[in-house]
């Protein structure tokens, strides 16, 4: 199952100057306080910590958010095949197909580390991009299921953020058609999850 949870964020323009840096291992640091007497910023761990040098970022057109990593493998398949390791891997050829179009694009974690949800949540504000995109692949089930799905999430009464995760949601929808999965038959539910980025999101899913 594909999961997608879509924000949008109210653009900040680069004439800001730096949101975050890069750190030794080009983590991104989102920037907390800055001073003359130098600048905190916020840990892979979430904690505030004096920074000098690095790599300076100023705000992108998205963020991809590779769920899991490090200790937290997320689901594992049959095969072994770990969620936070397929998460990575269509994070990253999303990345690399955004920026062929020509948008500037940055990554939660661009390999296997482990992020606690504060951080991801401090780099998505701190880049403040055009949009957020949060990527799982969920398990759980006891048995093979005849009707798998797709998920994705939106900020709720928000059209832009509902007509993204809309557009994401048919294209996965058609991607998945040729598997030859039964029962890919739209629906929308109701639910609704608090954000740690925008606010409350509702669920549509196809099962």
């Amino acid at each position: 199952m594909a999961v997608a949870s879509v924000g949008l964020i109210p653009g900040v323009s680069a004439e800001v100057g730096p949101v975050a840096f890069l750190g030794p291992n080009a983590e991104i640091l989102p920037i907390l306080s800055s001073s003359p007497n130098g600048t905190v910023v916020s840990s892979t761990c979430g904690t505030p910590i004096a920074f000098d040098g690095g790599e300076a970022l100023n705000p992108v057109d998205v963020v991809l958010d590779p769920g899991h990593g490090g200790p937290e493998t997320g689901s594992v398949g049959a095969n072994g095949l770990t969620e936070r390791t397929l998460n990575l891997a269509v994070a990253l050829h999303a990345r690399d197909h955004l920026v062929s179009l020509g948008y500037t694009v940055a990554l939660t974690r661009d390999r296997d580390l482990h992020l606690p949800i504060r951080q991801r949540a401090a780099i998505a504000n701190a880049l403040s991009p055009r949009a957020f995109v949060s990527i799982h692949h969920n398990g759980g089930a006891v048995r093979r299921s005849a009707t798998p799905g797709t998920e994705t999430f939106h900020q709720v009464d928000d059209p832009e953020s509902a007509r993204l995760a809309g557009i994401l949601f048919e294209d996965l929808h058609s991607a998945l058609l040729p598997t030859g999965c039964p029962g890919w038959t739209p629906c929308t539910k109701g639910h609704r999850f608090d954000s740690v980025t925008a606010g409350p999101r509702r669920m549509a899913c196809s099962a």
